[in-house]
């Protein structure tokens, strides 16, 4: 029974582990600028996967922080890109000198920058961007939602594909 009991204790930790990290994708350079455009907010992880502490340091942080805002207002998607081998070419156009280092993108457009800072730092910066630009509400319960949150609102009034629309709602 002992045994039992142990043999499902590891496979729930390890499903824990597994389900954790994928909060985080990885991307190369064929997927990195379509996934970060399709996003409202994409925060990047620049990590070089070999002979770097710091960056094993800041994927453990950057996970954390994944797993801490999946239930954010706004939604963030989290990405890493190792820029020693499927994600080199994207370091050098993004000039990632010295990973890791953390990027956040907005509609797949360069918000701000974040270099080796502690969780809960990382995790406010993140939360900043997010909440910058604007934002789609579709019901009555959302903008009260939205007003409770003791934010300044200008509320923009679109036909569905309008070309207006799509500005005011790519806005950084």
């Amino acid at each position: 029974m002992k045994s039992m009991l142990k043999l499902i204790l590891l496979f729930l930790l390890a499903y824990q582990r597994s389900s954790t990290h994928e909060l985080v994708e990885e991307l190369t350079d064929i997927n990195f600028n379509e996934t970060i455009t399709n996003q409202p907010v994409s925060a990047v992880l620049f990590y070089a996967s070999k002979d770097c502490e710091m960056c094993s340091q800041m994927v453990k942080r950057f996970t954390t922080a994944a797993s801490r805002l999946v239930e954010f207002e706004q939604p963030i998607g989290f990405y890493k890109i190792d820029c020693l081998d499927e994600g080199k070419d994207t370091c050098d156009e993004q000039m990632v000198i010295d990973p890791p280092t953390i990027e956040i993108y907005r509609h797949g457009e360069y918000a701000n920058e974040v270099k080796r800072i502690q969780l809960q730092q990382m995790i406010e910066i993140i939360k900043k961007v997010a909440r910058m630009g604007s934002i789609r509400v579709d019901t009555l319960q959302e903008l009260d939602d939205l007003l409770n949150m003791n934010l300044y609102v200008v509320l923009g009034l679109f036909e569905d594909d309008s070309d207006l629309r799509k500005v005011y709602l790519s806005n950084i």
